[in-house]
């Protein structure tokens, strides 16, 4: 028998009848609407995201645009920062050196201490803190000996009015005293002449006092010895005694400790010490020798450098100083020289020999020491220099201890 296949159903669905959607469609529906809104507004932000960083990207723009202008201008003030400064120190240059001039020349308003004068004037040159220098004392006897309506001018030696005063007459100590022209008109002129030097300074006429007044000076600069002057003492020490000095002096000798000169002077002064013999025994200074001799004497101290030859030098001159009364007098002293180098031990051939062969090399050097003594306008003997002081006359031990401390 045979079998039937089953046909397929072949009714119609009617169209027009929808098909009612079921809950898995409709949440498909939903997820589809709300993914794709998501994607919107996914999409409307980033796009407001993009909007806004293109909004933003505007002001940071503007401000690289700034910056490199200021980075620019910078660089051009940078530029000009050099200029300036160069501008600045120039500047500056030239007020220092306007100071300078106006300073040496005095100033615009203030004029010239070295100039004519009416009345008496007298211009001291002074250093204040030379408190030996009796400056003070100076001016009481010009206005009670000479004149009492006399004007004072006192100016530090640090002046620049008084450093080219200095300078131009070649000036080491100080007081300096500069008297007016007018005081020729003074009736003690005739007597005072004699102290100073007539000078024109500035195109003014003055006099220069070249005496050892003040006696006590203080110099500006230290005397300069060759190798060949003598010195004795104690050679290590910082203390220095330059002594300008004349075998045939009375008050050299008196210095130099001349018993017979000495023993007088302790009749009114019984604390009276020497210098020379109380510096030696205390050996706590150096003493230079600077030879001012009269031009009679000049065999004499030639034979004192030949003692220094053969180290005798201090022994040798005690000898002179001690005897000045014998020697001195004498014309030809050949003889009692070479006695006075016997006394004290010199070998009596090599001493004349020194005498006969180096005569003229001494003669130079005691020529050099004289010229010393003038470049500091000594013009007595005894006189010293201690401590950067000009002591002219007798410097007893005492009072060199006291100008040690000042």
């Amino acid at each position: 028998m045979a079998t039937k296949t089953p046909k397929k159903s072949t009714t119609k669905v009617d169209s027009s009848v929808k098909k009612k959607p079921t809950k898995k469609s409709v949440d498909a529906k939903a997820t589809t609407k709300k993914t794709t809104a998501t994607k919107k507004a996914t999409t409307s932000v980033e796009s407001k995201k993009t909007t806004s960083k293109k909004v933003e990207k505007k002001p940071v723009k503007k401000t690289d645009k700034l910056t490199k202008k200021h980075v620019s201008e910078q660089t051009k003030v940078e530029k000009k920062q050099p200029y300036q400064l160069m501008a600045l120190i120039t500047a500056i240059i030239l007020i220092v050196l306007a100071l300078i001039y106006f300073s040496l020349s005095g100033g615009l308003t203030s004029t010239s201490v070295f100039t004519t004068y009416e009345n008496n004037t007298v211009i001291i040159i002074e250093d204040s803190t030379c408190t030996l220098c009796q400056v003070d004392e100076f001016v009481t006897g010009v206005t009670t000996e000479i004149d009492p309506n006399a004007q004072i001018i006192r100016l530090e030696y640090t002046d620049p009015q008084a450093q080219e005063f200095i300078k131009e007459y070649s000036l080491n100590q100080v007081p300096i005293v500069v008297f007016t022209k007018s005081f020729e008109n003074t009736e003690l002129w005739s007597q005072l002449s004699v102290a100073f030097n007539s000078i024109t300074y500035r195109d003014n006429e003055f006099y220069l006092l070249t005496y050892n007044t003040p006696q006590i000076k203080k110099i500006l600069e230290k005397p300069e010895v060759s190798e060949k002057s003598i010195s004795f003492g104690n050679m290590e020490s910082k203390e220095i005694i330059y002594e300008f000095c004349s075998y045939e002096t009375a008050l050299c000798g008196l210095v130099n400790g001349n018993a017979q000169y000495v023993s007088e002077v302790l009749v009114y002064n019984p604390e009276y010490k020497s210098l020379t013999p109380n510096v030696l025994s205390e050996n706590n200074a150096k003493v230079v020798v600077l030879h001012i001799p009269q031009e009679e004497n000049i065999e004499t101290y030639v034979a004192a450098f030949c003692a220094e030859e053969q180290n005798k030098y201090v022994e040798f001159r005690n000898v002179l100083y001690n005897n000045q009364f014998e020697w001195v007098p004498v014309q030809e002293r050949q003889t009692i020289l070479t006695n006075y180098a016997l006394q004290v031990g010199i070998n009596v051939d090599t001493f004349t020999t020194c005498i006969n062969e180096n005569s003229q090399m001494y003669e130079e050097q005691i020529i050099m020491e004289s010229q010393i003594a003038e470049e500091y306008s000594i013009s007595q003997v005894p006189s010293f220099i201690v401590n950067n002081y000009i002591i002219a006359g007798p410097l007893d031990f005492d009072s060199y201890k006291n100008i040690l401390i000042q």
